[in-house]
């Protein structure tokens, strides 16, 4: 028998936090957070199973708050646990053209 492990995505693990645009957390630099979005943004190519929550954090970019940030954090952490799985393309032999 094969086990399989299986990754819960990392916005859901953490139970008591929630995400609103009315946060009254402490703020955080803007820049950066911006800069982590676009780094995440460009990682859904890749890894699809994460869009839903890089959009949710995508969605308070223009009033970053702690609680926002550490959404974003979690994220980070679950892409290092699973750094080493990635997409395989099998290289294609073969070459069909056709003529119209």
């Amino acid at each position: 028998m094969t086990s399989k492990t299986t990754h819960v995505l990392p916005i859901y693990q953490q139970k008591g936090l929630k995400l609103s645009k009315n946060d009254t957390s402490s703020e955080v630099n803007q820049t950066l957070y911006r800069s982590m979005i676009g780094k995440l943004q460009y990682l859904v190519h890749s890894r699809p199973k994460i869009a839903l929550a890089v959009g949710i954090v995508a969605r308070f970019f223009a009033n970053p708050r702690e609680n926002h940030l550490i959404a974003m954090k979690r994220i980070m952490r679950y892409l290092k646990g699973i750094e080493n799985f990635g997409l395989y393309y099998k290289k294609q032999l073969t070459v069909i053209i056709f003529y119209l």
